[in-house]
C-alpha cells in the first residue's frame, strides 16, 4: 500500500486507477428482470421426455425419377511432328495410358501416317491430365469434344 492508504500503481501502468479495482460488484438481483417474451422464454422448461409423442418407424419418401447427366467425352489427339522418333512416341503412349505395346504401336503408326490420331476418349478433366502429361514428355497433343 501506498503512504495515501491506497494500492499502489503497477509499474509500466500509467491509466490503472486502483479505485476502479477495490469497487464492490453489483450484484444480479438489482437488475429489472427481462421484459415480457423474453423472460417467459428463459422460465419456461421442455416437456419430459414421457409426455412427447413416439416418432413415426417408417418414413415414406416421394417417388421421383433421377436422371444422371453426363458429359460429352473429350478426345486426345496426338499431332505429328517431324523430330519426335517413333519409338519414343510408342513408349510415352505405354507409360501415359498404360497401353500395350502393339496397341502404342497401332496408334503411332496412326499418328506418323495420318498426321494425327485419337489416342484416348473420356471426361474433359482426365483428358486436360492426358494433355498435360504428353506436353511434358514433348508430344504436340490437344484436347477436343468428341462428336459423339
Amino acid at each position: 500500500m501506498a503512504p495515501t492508504g491506497r494500492p499502489a500503481a503497477l509499474p509500466g501502468l500509467a491509466h490503472y486507477n486502483p479505485a476502479l479495482v477495490t469497487r464492490p460488484m453489483t450484484p444480479l438481483a438489482d437488475f429489472a428482470p427481462l421484459p415480457g417474451p423474453c423472460r417467459a422464454a428463459a422460465t419456461r422448461r421442455a416437456p419430459a421426455a414421457a409426455a412427447r409423442p413416439a416418432a413415426p418407424k417408417t418414413v415414406e419418401k416421394p417417388e421421383t425419377d433421377t436422371l444422371t447427366l453426363t458429359g460429352r467425352p473429350w478426345n486426345v489427339i496426338v499431332h505429328d511432328d517431324p523430330v519426335t522418333l517413333m519409338g519414343y512416341v510408342t513408349k510415352v503412349f505405354m507409360d501415359v495410358f498404360r497401353y500395350s505395346q502393339s496397341k502404342a504401336h497401332r496408334l503411332m503408326m496412326e499418328v506418323h501416317t495420318d498426321g494425327k490420331s485419337v489416342v484416348w476418349t473420356g471426361p474433359r478433366e482426365q483428358a486436360e491430365t492426358y494433355v498435360t502429361k504428353l506436353q511434358a514428355f514433348h508430344l504436340l497433343a490437344t484436347v477436343e469434344p468428341s462428336g459423339e
